[in-house]
């Protein structure tokens, strides 16, 4: 290489950055809006801004038709909107998620702070002399906002929020303009009229009709109620004597399963859902005995309650999505079992059901405990 004579500096290596010019006043911003030496405006070149528009276009857009497909997809397959023409979902039965096989649910409900609790937690303190029950919640929730605690039912503590639950939750029942008093219809065949449905006859669930359901101190039998989860369409097929054999093997295995297999036979395979309750072990099977009411009740099956048929199929929306048939479990004479936990378990009794206590299938658990 030749000597550089010129008497200047080595170039530093990789000292490739420019210095900008040094601007003053005004023409700071002036080159920002137009620069005419390198044709950029706002920085970037007509053929930039080009780009960049170009890009924001398609990206947008494809935005824009992905929101719009999402959208087409959710108003074809959505429920219809509740109201005079009812509501249903776009797929029903075997094409749906929830399939058909109903599960049983348990009222009246906890309380919001113990919703996940399946204890019944029984006080003892709640005094009922008669009156007006609204009157009463009314006065209920007035004490709740002025102890600065949320104003809702699903507030109230002990045994008087569960009595007020079970009133709420029973407003529901016959309100409905679909609802069509068939006490005289056949318990053992559907009420497959489109559009209209049987109200369920709250008469056939014994002494757990009426306010305050058992809950109040002077007479501390409190009532629990089973519900036969809605599946719209659903008509469920009894047990009989030709399905009885093609059954889940959760019955086979379980002992009372097998025991309630044996009484379904010797009582004649009645055509209707069919609910057990009993202590769910064997120290509570003997506890119980003598404490515990189950309406209404299924004659020659001990502990076992009927849900007749003509109580589906579900094929309309119903005032507050409720007005479920229903099972009542009475406890009675719990003096002497003060202080204990009671352990109690329900299942239900169809072609196809299947019972497990992990997935909580076909079966509801609880707890009730008079403190």
């Amino acid at each position: 290489m030749a000597d550089d004579k010129s008497g200047k500096p080595p170039p530093l290596m990789g000292a490739t950055a420019i210095r900008p010019p040094e601007r003053t006043g005004a023409e700071k911003y002036t080159y920002i809006l137009y620069d005419p030496k390198n044709g950029t405006i706002l920085t970037r070149t007509p053929k930039s801004w080009a780009l960049i528009i170009l890009f924001y276009c398609i990206y947008y857009s494809c935005l824009a038709a992905f929101w719009t497909a999402c959208m087409t997809i959710f108003l074809k397959i959505q429920i219809e909107i509740p109201g005079e023409s009812g509501g249903r979902p776009t797929w029903t039965l075997g094409e749906s998620i929830i399939g058909v096989r109903p599960g049983l649910g348990i009222r009246p409900a906890q309380t919001y702070e113990e919703v996940d609790s399946g204890i019944f937690s029984l006080d003892g303190e709640f005094e009922w002399k008669g009156g007006d029950v609204q009157t009463a919640i009314d006065t209920a929730l007035e004490e709740l906002k002025d102890k600065g605690k949320w104003s809702d039912v699903s507030m109230i503590e002990g045994s008087k929020g569960y009595a007020f639950r079970a009133y709420e939750f029973f407003k529901a029942f016959g309100t409905s303009p679909d609802a069509e008093d068939c006490k005289n219809a056949p318990a053992d065949q559907p009420y497959d009229k489109h559009g209209k449905f049987c109200t369920f006859d709250l008469t056939t669930l014994g002494p757990c009709t009426t306010f305050p359901y058992g809950y109040a101190k002077e007479a501390m039998t409190p009532c629990v109620f089973i519900k036969l989860n809605r599946i719209m369409d659903l008509i469920p097929k009894a047990i009989n004597k030709d399905n009885a054999g093609e059954q889940d093997d959760s019955l086979k295995k379980d002992v009372s399963g097998r025991k309630f297999m044996e009484d379904l036979a010797t009582a004649g395979y009645p055509n209707k859902v069919l609910v057990k309750c009993e202590g769910e072990y064997p120290a509570d099977k003997e506890i119980l005995d003598g404490h515990m009411d189950i309406f209404p009740k299924q004659d020659g099956i001990a502990n076992t309650a009927e849900i007749p048929l003509k109580y589906f199929p579900y094929d309309k929306y119903r005032k507050d999505g409720k007005e479920n048939p229903l099972v009542a479990i009475q406890f009675k004479n719990l003096d002497p079992l003060k202080g204990r936990l009671l352990h109690v378990i329900c299942k239900a009794y169809y072609d196809g059901v299947i019972h497990s206590k992990k997935d909580k299938a076909g079966l509801v658990k609880f707890n009730v405990m008079l403190k």
